[in-house]
């Protein structure tokens, strides 16, 4: 006979058992969960901290270099552009302040914006019937096909930018100029030109005048940069002996200036800026070095040939260039300055007076040597990095020679300079200070 008060007290057990041991091993498995969560959490911890204090160094870091480029890249481009005249070219898709940046960028390099052409993008992208039917008049062309109007107006401006004339004044001389009919056929937005040039007094563009196309800064595609932009760029750029750039801003959500450089040919001729709103260069032209002999030097201020993007004039035979950082070495910089140019197949010698408050400067352009002006004393290596691509700019525009070495001198060495050879050696004997010196640079001879 089944004893139901026994398996009822023995089916009690059983779930206490088992009850007792679910806490058990529930309060042994949260104790390692807990270790575990902890150990992760101050992992975390120390992670975030190093991150932080990473985060913290590298904030520092591009603040230092944001302000070493608003001191330094205005003096790089001083008066690189001086004497030039700019024409800039747009359309109403970009906003005012690109337009400014621009323009105060070349301004501050020393160039002349003698106007601008702002072109209605509506009616450039030729999607109406009635624009396609009014620029077919312009052209004097039979088609209406918008894709063969846009290159003839684009071939037939460029024809006309790049030979100067007066603007003609009266209505039956207006449809024969390219500028004035499109304009009068509402395909400009704006025409900003000065007076005397409205008024058909002087000649537009002015001769050897350098073409500035800004991109829009809204993220339009109309009309497809690969339709009119880039093909204008072309046209420029093969028929005008001046530079041409084309820029856009980096607020842009599209990017002609991609589009621009996806073209090999088009980029050996003109050249790109794709965030001219963060940094704001000017074209590329002389630089902004002074030179020993004063004005009127060779490659000072005549403007290099060429056009930006292609290395600008034609290449100088190879030689050593010396470039010497100096800081308050007005007693000493002199000497260095002449014992270098003792040196065999030295070319030339750039000193950059990093922020020095004596006559640094002066001593080494009495001495011959081109020297570079920092605003303030920002240390050797960015007084380095700001000769080297003094330098390299040099170079690239036809008026330095091809280095066949580097060398890097400190500015006190004086006579003992002499003893240097290319490879970084002195002669007869070590030089600690000049091996030194080139050591702690990094400064490899290519």
């Amino acid at each position: 006979m089944i004893n139901l008060r026994y398996h009822i007290v023995s089916l009690v057990a059983v779930f206490l058992a088992l009850a007792l041991g679910m806490v058990v091993g529930g309060t042994v498995l949260n104790e390692g969960t807990g270790r575990a969560q902890r150990a992760f959490s101050d992992l975390l911890r120390r992670t975030s901290q190093q991150t932080q204090a990473e985060n913290t160094t590298l904030r520092a870091q591009v603040g230092h270099y944001q302000d070493f480029g608003e001191k330094v890249l205005p003096q790089l481009a001083r008066d690189k552009l001086k004497g030039h005249s700019v024409v800039l070219i747009d359309t109403d898709r970009v906003d005012d302040g690109t337009r400014a940046g621009v323009t105060d960028a070349l301004q501050a390099a020393g160039a002349t914006v003698d106007g601008r052409l702002t072109f209605s993008s509506d009616r450039v992208n030729l999607a109406a019937q009635d624009d396609r039917t009014k620029l077919a008049q312009v052209l004097g062309l039979s088609t209406v096909d918008p894709d063969v109007l846009r290159t003839a107006m684009i071939e037939q401006l460029a024809d006309r930018l790049t030979a100067p004339a007066k603007l003609p004044n009266s209505d039956r001389d207006r449809p024969r100029d390219m500028i004035t009919a499109l304009s009068d056929a509402k395909f400009f937005a704006d025409l900003n030109l000065p007076g005397p040039v409205r008024d058909g007094r002087e000649l537009f563009p002015k001769a050897g005048s350098l073409f500035v196309i800004i991109g829009p800064t809204d993220g339009s595609t109309t009309p497809p940069p690969k339709s009119f932009l880039v093909p204008l760029a072309d046209r420029l750029s093969a028929r005008s002996p001046a530079p041409v750039a084309g820029v856009e801003s980096q607020t842009g959500v599209s990017s002609w200036v991609q589009t621009l450089r996806g073209d090999k040919e088009i980029t050996q001729r003109v050249s790109s800026v794709d965030d001219v709103d963060a940094h704001r260069p000017a074209p590329r032209g002389r630089t902004g070095m002074t030179d020993p002999n004063g004005p009127g030097s060779p490659g000072v201020d005549e403007p290099a040939t060429g056009h930006p993007g292609a290395g600008g004039g034609a290449p100088v035979r190879s030689g050593v260039l010396v470039l010497v950082p100096a800081y308050n070495e007005a007693e000493r910089v002199g000497a260095t300055v002449g014992a270098l140019h003792e040196l065999p197949g030295v070319a030339e010698v750039l000193v950059v007076s990093d922020g020095s408050t004596d006559a640094t400067a002066a001593r080494a352009l009495d001495a011959g040597a081109h020297c570079l002006e920092l605003p303030s004393n920002f240390g050797k290596g960015d007084a380095l990095n700001a000769g080297l691509s003094a330098l390299m700019e040099r170079v690239a525009d036809g008026v330095t020679p091809e280095p066949g070495a580097l060398l890097l001198a400190d500015a006190d060495l004086q006579d003992t300079a002499a003893r240097l050879d290319v490879s970084g050696r002195c002669a007869g004997r070590p030089c600690r200070r000049c091996c030194r010196s080139r050591r702690a640079s990094g400064w490899k001879s290519p």
